[in-house]
């Protein structure tokens, strides 16, 4: 496997770290894609443990849905500091 040095950047690239080629990507764990609650990860709790958090426990949720939406495009292509 060819090795190549990027201009800019201070270490090597193999050839299939650069690849732009198009695939599914999979979740690490497949089974977080599955979850009703993917905030806490299905996490199951009584109200009673989850009631002293709910005052940040709320926002969080609302912040994770705008940060992470479900339908999100990946691509190898584009990098997150260049959104």
């Amino acid at each position: 496997m060819e090795q190549r040095h990027i201009t800019g950047k201070s270490h090597w690239y193999h050839e299939t770290q650069s690849s732009t080629a198009e695939y599914d990507v999979l979740p690490l764990v497949p089974e977080a894609a599955k979850v009703s609650d993917p905030f806490l990860l299905d996490v199951i709790l009584d109200e009673e443990t989850l009631a002293p958090f709910l005052s940040w426990l709320v926002p969080a949720r609302v912040l994770a849905v705008e940060l992470f939406p479900d339908p999100l495009t990946v691509t190898r292509s584009r990098d997150l500091h260049r959104l």
